[in-house]
C-alpha cells in the first residue's frame, strides 16, 4: 500500500483550503476532506511516500496554529481499512481490547500499532461523528496479546497526547458483544 497523510484542524473553512493546498503540492489522491464535527475537519489522502511527506509540509504550515494533529503512516496495515468499514466483525472474540482517542489521527495510528503487532485482530475503528472526532478501537486476542498490545499502545506518544482511555475485557460476554 502507499502511504496515507491524516490531518485534523480547528477550522472548517480552513480544512477546504489545507485540503486544496496538500493536493496541489505533491501528486497525492484526496479520500477524505470534510467536517467530522462541528468546527473540525479531516482531511486524509494517499499517496507515494515523499508526496505524502511533501503534503504533510504544505498542509500543516497552511493550518498553523488550527491543526491539531497530524500524521503519515507508511505501509499501512490492511486490518486498519477493514476496521474503519462498516461491514460487521466476523471473527471470534476472546478477550477485548478497548482503546479510546480523541481524535481520528490518533486512533488510525494506534489501531496501525496494534494490528502490526501481528497477535490481535482489529473488529472495528468507530469514528465519533459531532464529538469532537473521538475515536473507539476495538480488537481482540488471546488475553496476553492483547493486554501486551494496549500497554504498547499506552506508551505511545499519540496516546498520552491524545488518548482518553484503554481497558481489557478478559472473555466478554455474550450479551456485551451482541451490543457492538
Amino acid at each position: 500500500m502507499k502511504a496515507i497523510g491524516l490531518m485534523e484542524l480547528k477550522d472548517m473553512g480552513l480544512g477546504l483550503v489545507v485540503a486544496d493546498a496538500i493536493a496541489k503540492a505533491a501528486p497525492v489522491d484526496l479520500l477524505e476532506a470534510k467536517p467530522i464535527c462541528p468546527g473540525w475537519f479531516f482531511i486524509l489522502y494517499t499517496g507515494e511516500s515523499a508526496a505524502v511527506t511533501a503534503a504533510a509540509t504544505t498542509g500543516a504550515q497552511v493550518a498553523g496554529e488550527r491543526l491539531i494533529a497530524k500524521d503519515e503512516i507508511y505501509k499501512l496495515s490492511d486490518q486498519v481499512i477493514g476496521a474503519m468499514g462498516v461491514a460487521p466483525f466476523e471473527g471470534t472474540v476472546k478477550s477485548l481490547g478497548i482503546i479510546e482517542t480523541k481524535n481520528l489521527v490518533a486512533g488510525v495510528r494506534l489501531a496501525d500499532l496494534a494490528a502490526k503487532g501481528g497477535r490481535v485482530e482489529l473488529m472495528n475503528l468507530k469514528r465519533s461523528v459531532g464529538n469532537a472526532g473521538k475515536v473507539l478501537l476495538t480488537f481482540t486476542g488471546e488475553t496476553a496479546a492483547v493486554n501486551q498490545a494496549v500497554d504498547t499502545i499506552r506508551q505511545h506518544a499519540l496516546y498520552q497526547e491524545f488518548g482518553v482511555s484503554a481497558y481489557v475485557i478478559a472473555k466478554p460476554s455474550k450479551a456485551l458483544l451482541e451490543q457492538m
